[in-house]
């Protein structure tokens, strides 16, 4: 120990007696302080979680994983132990210090990484594919059968061109304006009649088809509206025939082609004015989310709907606080990194914590009696391992069948030995070593990478099956297609390279995927890194089921009559513990969720079907047509920190109400920006506190404008005592 500096050998010391004295949060805090001294951040906020393991309400222990979780630019953890240490204790000056740290690192980040960003950086349909399903051939063929036999159209049954004598066309373009006369004033029949007429003397004029087809849109007759532009033939059919042709098809409950109708209106936009002209692009992406998650809402009071920023969740009925709005189930689980080491199913997410974990060093102080009745009364949480690999566990023989077939066959270790390696990584909390031999953070995120090599899993193991169905040895690009489908229900957008960021986990995961199981190899390009790695990142939910292994505990010892419970309940409130295990999960209803700092929803952890799961709950009272909002981050937050860390984290600006009617400080009016001269600052708002106006008049347009919706809200949520958020 010659070379040793003072601090490390007092880090070796610490280090023995942790390794002796498991049950003392003190050595572990005393090793984050000198880490933190050596600039080891990471060592550091692990041993302040170690701390907080043993006792979770640490004030010391709290402000040391904040600091070094600060340092690391974790900013979300960061602000979550800061401001749990501040409820704990709210006058701390360490807290206090901390926090507006945190809050200058923040928005000196943001100032210096994202001032350039506008306020809306991209048009969402522009992001968005028109590319063919697989599968679609047929039920093109099948929606053309529908056509012929419930509608009577024949998509054959065109008018061809005609010569008309000049005469008996002026005659028809006199109906013509006639028609489009009685339509503009809503005289629908008489414009119906005058259609006839025209058409009567100039069959073959497809701009009266077209005339004859928007009335009947009009009268809601879409089938006898369709007929009309199906007569004009495909290479005559213009813009406008062809997008009404798209809404009528939406209407009759004909997706495929609607979608078809739709993609030409789309072509037949010159290129020139396709970043203005965007009706027929919306149009085909709104039939699209309608395919998508019509299933998914069919039993819930709401609807996703395409708008400007992409997807979004709408009501279909008046909601009332605390009533469901709908429940989502996960495509994809992982347990987060922060508490990696608490046992859990890997396929469902169902806490599988021992009653001896759920106790800690208090177990073994137990009286013997109690220590076998609360044995005898924990529920059976032993489950099943992968009988190849052992490295995951199963809450039951279902759910490792299921995950077997589903993804975990192509990324067993047993059967694919590269994938050993991620599993060692996730064991070292994402720490591994760079390609320069240094030991350090590979993966930068608090959820697992097993989330990345599920998604590619699943979608291998589903080319799997459609090979091994069809009896092939080599999947083709359908099979691929099909085989990804699940994951175009979430939206992926990031600004920085992924694989630059952790260039050893792209390598990582190209080592497992190559290969596979030996039967099977699947590419993952830079481009498709990137495109997953968003996936993930945009769309993640942390969760964990509701009903733990200690509910049924609690159940248990309500229904017994030995004295012992109550011994038990003794310890039981002494060591306020919690059994759940945290997981981060890709919901594809919930991913349609836009963030409100005003949201009018919140996430709650829930059970559907016998799996944990999320509801998705009212906060406040939601008309049929308004959009559903949840929140991203902790919106009790400042305005300009909460902007930044959206900025940052999501690559938007807020301009919910909150943030349009709530200002940043008082040296600027909120309403107009003028800014104060001089030391002068504006009076703000004696409600809420969060506005300032240079002027009564400034301050009346805010009010009037929707400043006081928003003031009530807060003023309410002042009185109360309860946070912004609603959580």
């Amino acid at each position: 120990m010659g070379d040793l500096t003072d601090a490390d050998k007092k880090i070796v010391a610490l280090s023995a007696v942790i390794g002796a004295v498991k049950t003392d949060p003190g050595p572990f805090l005393d090793r984050s302080t000198l880490f933190s001294e050596k600039g080891l951040y990471r060592q550091a906020l692990e041993d302040a979680k170690s701390a907080l393991r043993l006792e979770p309400k640490h004030v010391p222990a709290l402000i040391a994983a904040g600091r070094a979780a600060l340092k690391l630019k974790r900013f979300e953890e960061s602000y979550k132990f800061l401001n749990e240490g501040l409820t704990l204790d709210s006058k701390n000056e360490k807290i206090v210090e901390s926090l507006r740290l945190l809050q200058d690192e923040i928005v000196s980040d943001y100032d210096e990484r994202a001032q350039g960003i506008p306020e809306k950086t991209y048009k969402a349909v522009e992001l968005c594919s028109q590319d063919v399903y697989p599968g679609d051939d047929e039920l093109y063929k099948h929606e053309v059968e529908i056509l012929l036999k419930k509608y009577t159209i024949d998509i054959a049954d065109i008018v061809k061109p005609a010569d008309v004598p000049l005469s008996k066309r002026k005659e028809a373009a006199s109906f013509g304006v006639m028609a489009y006369n009685a339509r503009s004033d809503g005289r629908l029949e008489e414009a119906l009649q005058c259609c006839h007429v025209a058409l009567g003397k100039d069959p073959g004029n497809y701009r009266l088809l077209h005339m004859r087809a928007m009335v009947f849109d009009d009268l809601e007759e879409p089938a006898h509206a369709l007929k009309n532009l199906v007569m004009i033939p495909k290479p005559f059919r213009f813009v406008e025939a062809w997008k009404l042709g798209g809404k009528l098809l939406q209407k009759l409950k004909l997706p495929v082609m609607s979608e078809f109708w739709l993609r030409k209106a789309t072509e037949m936009v010159p290129e020139a004015d396709r970043r203005k002209d965007l009706e027929a692009a919306m149009l085909f992406q709104q039939v699209r989310v309608d395919r998508i998650y019509g299933p998914l809402t069919y039993e819930f009071p709401v609807k996703v709907k395409f708008t400007d920023y992409g997807r979004a969740v709408v009501a279909t009925e008046s909601l009332k606080p605390e009533e469901n709005a709908f429940d989502d189930t996960p495509v994809v689980i992982g347990q987060l990194i922060s508490c990696i080491q608490q046992p859990a199913c890997g396929h469902c997410g169902n806490s599988m914590v021992t009653v001896q974990q759920f106790f800690g060093p208090t177990f073994d102080s137990l009286p013997e009696d109690l220590q076998t009745f609360a044995i005898g009364h924990w529920p059976d949480v032993r489950g099943v391992t992968c009988s190849g690999c052992q490295r995951e566990r199963y809450c039951s023989e279902n759910c490792r069948h299921e995950a077997w077939y589903r993804y975990h066959r192509v990324m067993c270790p047993f059967v694919n030995p590269a994938a050993g390696d991620l599993y060692e990584l996730i064991e070292n909390r994402g720490q591994g070593r760079d390609e320069k031999g240094k030991w350090s953070d590979l993966w930068v995120c608090q959820y697992s990478p097993i989330v990345l090599a599920k998604i590619w899993a699943m979608i291998a193991s589903e080319a799997k099956r459609l090979m091994e169905e069809r009896g092939i040895t080599e999947p083709d690009t359908e099979i691929w297609a099909r085989a990804k489908m699940p994951f175009r229900k979430f939206i992926s957008y990031g600004s920085m390279s992924a694989a630059q960021k952790m260039p050893e986990i792209f390598k990582l995961m190209q080592r497992i995927f190559e290969a596979c199981d030996g039967t099977l190899s699947y590419k993952i390009s830079e481009a498709e890194f990137e495109a997953r790695y968003y996936q993930a990142t945009c769309n993640l939910q942390a969760f964990a089921a509701s009903v733990t292994p200690k509910t049924a505990f609690m159940d248990n010892l309500v229904k017994t009559g030995d004295i012992r419970a109550l011994r038990l309940l003794r310890f039981l409130e002494e060591n306020d513990r919690s059994a759940g295990v945290s997981f981060a999960g890709m919901f594809p209803l919930h991913a349609c969720l836009n963030h409100a700092c005003d949201n009018n929803v919140y996430v709650m952890d829930g059970f559907v079907n016998g799996k944990p799961a999320v509801h998705v709950r009212v906060r406040r009272h939601i008309r049929p047509g308004d959009e559903l909002f949840t929140t991203y981050i902790d919106t009790a937050m400042p305005r300009k920190l909460r902007r930044a860390w959206l900025c940052k984290s999501f690559n938007f600006w807020c301009n919910c109400r909150r943030c349009q009617f709530e200002g940043d400080d008082s040296s600027t009016c909120t309403e107009c920006k003028k800014a104060a001269s001089g030391d002068r600052n504006f009076p703000g708002c004696s409600r809420c506190r969060k506005a300032w106006y240079c002027s009564t008049a400034c301050q009346k347009k805010a009010w009037a404008r929707g400043h006081r919706d928003i003031c009530s809200l807060e003023h309410t949520a002042v009185q109360m005592g309860v946070s912004a958020t609603g959580s």
